[in-house]
C-alpha cells in the first residue's frame, strides 16, 4: 500500500498493476488460487520463470504525481526507487525500504509450494532471489553482452550463486551474429551450466555453431545421471558442485588463483577457453591422477612428495567439438555415452543402461556415488523415495552398497549397468560379478595394456541393486 494506505499502483508491461504483499498470511493462498485459475482457463504449465519480481516497474517510486518525492539518499546519483517502488510502500512485515531484497524470495516460496502441495516437481526461475532461496527456485541472470568476458564472467557468477544458497542458476545462452567461435565457447562452456538454455535461435543459421551445441547436448547427456545425483544432493545435504579448484584441493596454495578452470563435484576438472583464436591452454592440474574422459588416458601422474601440482598444456581446438574435461583419481561417477545413438529426451535417456567409470588415485582407491528417482514428484526427499548407491574401489574390486529406501520401487531402465571402466589399472587376471543372493556371475573384461584401462562387461545388464562387488583380480574359482 502506499503511504496513505491504498493500493499501490504501479505500471508494467500490462499497464497500471497492483502488487501481491507476500509478506501477508493469506497471499500465499491468494497466489496458488491465481496460478489454478491460470492453468484451468488458460494454459496448462510444467514450471513458472518470474520475472520483474525485484520489483520492477516503468516509473521510479509512486507513479501518480500527486504523491511527493522523498528520497534524499541517492548513491551514484541515482535514485534508490529508480524503476522500482517507493521506499516507503507498506507491506504486512515492514516497509518496501526493508523488504525490497526479500521480494523474489517470499514470492518463489509460495510458487514452490503450488507445485509441492500437488506433488508435482515443477520448475521455478526467479530474477529476483535472496540467500537460501535455492531450497524453493533457481535464479536467472540478466541478459550479459555476447562478449568473451561476459563468457568469463558467467563461471563466476555459478561460483557466487553456489555459495549464496543457490545451486540452480541460470545463465542464459545467446549466440553471437558477429563472432561464430564465441558462440561456440558459449555452447561448449554451457554442458556443464546447471540448466542448458538457449534464448535465441541464431544457432540453427550457422552449420558451425549447430556442431558444437549438438556435441556439447551430447556430452552434457553422457554425464545427466551424474550431474542430476549432483543436484539431488545438494538438494538432499546442501552444498554446492559447480565449484573453483580450491574447493576441492583447499590444502594446495596454488589452485587458490586457477579460477578459469572448475570442478563438477569431485569427479571433473573442466577446462574453457576465453579468449578469440585460443587452441592450447596452459592449466593447473593440482597433485593427483588425471585422465581423459573418453579413452582414460592418464596425462597426470601423482608426484609423491611434491606440495603442487602440474601445469598441463591443454587442447582446446574447436575441431574436437567438446569442451576439455578430466577426470580426477579418486572418482567413481555414472556415464551414458550419447554419440552412436543419442537419447533426445530424458525420459529417452532414463530407458538406457548406465556404465560406470572407476578412475583410481595415487592409493589405487575411488568412490562415488549414483542417486535415482522417478523424477516427477516433489515428495522424493522427505518420504526418502530413491535409490542411492554407494560406490568404493581398490586396485582389485569395485563395491557396490544400497543406502536407499529398500522400500521404494523404481522402474528407471537406468538403474541396470551394462558396463565397467577402470581407469589406471596396473594388473587384472578375471572379472567377476558378486551379487547379493550370493551367486556369482563371470563377466567379459578387455584391458587395454598401453592406456592401463581395463572395460568389463555384462552379457545381461543387470540392477545395480542387485550386484554387491566386482572383483578384477585374483577371482574365485568359477570366475578366472
Amino acid at each position: 500500500r502506499d503511504s496513505r494506505g491504498n493500493p499501490l499502483v504501479g505500471i508494467n508491461l500490462s499497464g497500471y498493476s497492483h502488487y501481491v504483499d507476500f509478506t501477508h498470511p493469506s497471499a500465499e493462498r491468494y497466489w496458488i488460487s491465481m496460478l489454478d485459475y491460470f492453468k484451468e482457463n488458460l494454459f496448462e504449465f510444467d514450471g513458472i520463470w518470474l520475472e520483474g519480481n525485484e520489483i520492477t516497474q516503468f516509473c521510479d517510486g509512486h507513479c501518480e504525481a500527486s504523491e511527493p518525492p522523498h528520497i534524499i539518499y541517492t548513491p551514484g546519483g541515482k535514485s534508490l526507487e529508480a524503476t522500482t517502488l517507493p521506499l516507503n510502500a507498506a507491506h504486512y512485515k515492514g516497509t518496501e525500504y526493508s523488504l525490497h531484497s526479500l521480494h523474489g524470495h517470499v514470492q518463489v516460496n509460495a510458487t514452490r509450494e503450488y507445485f509441492y502441495e500437488r506433488n508435482v516437481r515443477g520448475l521455478v526461475l526467479s530474477r529476483s532471489t535472496f540467500a537460501g532461496s535455492g531450497q524453493f527456485a533457481g535464479h536467472v541472470f540478466s541478459q550479459a553482452k555476447v562478449t568473451w568476458s561476459a563468457l568469463k564472467l558467467s563461471v563466476r557468477q555459478i561460483f557466487s550463486f553456489q555459495t549464496f544458497g543457490v545451486p540452480f542458476s541460470l545463465p542464459l545462452i545467446k549466440s553471437a551474429a558477429e563472432d561464430i567461435e564465441l558462440s561456440q565457447r558459449w555452447y561448449q562452456l554451457a554442458t556443464f551450466y546447471p540448466m542448458f538454455f538457449i534464448s535465441d535461435n541464431f544457432l540453427f543459421a550457422r552449420p558451425q555453431i549447430y556442431a558444437i551445441a549438438q556435441a556439447a547436448l551430447h556430452l552434457r547427456y553422457s554425464l545427466l545421471r551424474y550431474l542430476y545425483s549432483l543436484h539431488f544432493m545438494s538438494s538432499l545435504k546442501g552444498g554446492t558442485y559447480f565449484n573453483p579448484l580450491f574447493y576441492e584441493f583447499n590444502d594446495d596454495p596454488q589452485s587458490y588463483n586457477e579460477l578459469d578452470s572448475f570442478m563438477i563435484g569431485s569427479a571433473l576438472k573442466v577446462t574453457p577457453s576465453f579468449t578469440k583464436g585460443e587452441t592450447l591452454i596452459r592449466s593447473y592440474f593440482p597433485n593427483q591422477n588425471w585422465f581423459t574422459l573418453f579413452e582414460g588416458r592418464k596425462v597426470v601422474a601423482f608426484n609423491e612428495g611434491a606440495r603442487h601440482g602440474t601445469n598441463l598444456t591443454v587442447n582446446v581446438s574447436l575441431s574436437n567439438k567438446f569442451i576439455a574435461v578430466h577426470v580426477k583419481g579418486g572418482a567413481i561417477f555414472p556415464f551414458q555415452a550419447q554419440y552412436s545413438f543419442p537419447a533426445k529426451t530424458v525420459s529417452d535417456l532414463e530407458r538406457r543402461y548406465i556404465s560406470i567409470i572407476v578412475a583410481l588415485d595415487s592409493r589405487n582407491e575411488a568412490k562415488g556415488f549414483v542417486i535415482f528417482d522417478e523424477g516427477e514428484g516433489s515428495h522424493s526427499i522427505r518420504h526418502k523415495e530413491y535409490h542411492w548407491f554407494e560406490f568404493t574401489s581398490n586396485n582389485s574390486e569395485l563395491f557396490i552398497t544400497f543406502k536407499g529406501n529398500d522400500k521404494y520401487f523404481s522402474s528407471i531402465q537406468s538403474e541396470f549397468v551394462d558396463s565397467i571402466a577402470i581407469y589406471g589399472i596396473s594388473t587384472t587376471n578375471c572379472a567377476c560379478g558378486h551379487l547379493r543372493n550370493g551367486k556369482t556371475i563371470k563377466l567379459t573384461k578387455k584391458y587395454d595394456t598401453t592406456l592401463r584401462v581395463l572395460r568389463i562387461v555384462f552379457e545381461d545388464p543387470i540392477e545395480l541393486l542387485k550386484i554387491k562387488s566386482v572383483r578384477w583380480e585374483n577371482c574365485e574359482r568359477g570366475c578366472e
